[in-house]
């Protein structure tokens, strides 16, 4: 939100970056801030994805925490993973079992 708590940052960047920044203010009718705010967040969020998506290849978390980490829900993540042709650890038992396990709490 706009109440978050923020610090100062300086950084250089190429004059390809700003263009785009520039470019970004005049279509949304913003100030530079806001619109380089925009952008970077758009990049974390693809960042923490691919973060999550190579530690789960490499069996570095689980994929629940691999999902937690890119801010995804569990199915989201799995279909991150099947666009990386990444292989899907649940296997047709593990959905039968987990089925089995909402009826028994919902009982």
């Amino acid at each position: 939100g706009e109440n978050m708590k923020t610090k100062l940052v300086c950084a250089r960047l190429p004059e390809e970056d700003l263009k785009i920044i520039a470019q970004r203010t005049q279509e949304e009718k913003i100030d530079q801030t806001k619109a380089l705010r925009q952008i970077l967040a758009l990049g974390l969020r693809q960042y923490r994805l691919e973060r999550a998506v190579e530690r789960y290849a490499k069996g570095k978390t689980s994929l629940g925490t691999a999902a937690e980490e890119a801010g995804l829900t569990l199915w989201e993540m799995m279909d991150a993973l099947k666009e990386k042709n990444i292989p899907n650890p649940l296997t047709r038992e593990d959905y039968k079992q987990g089925l089995k396990n909402l009826q028994k709490a919902w009982q």
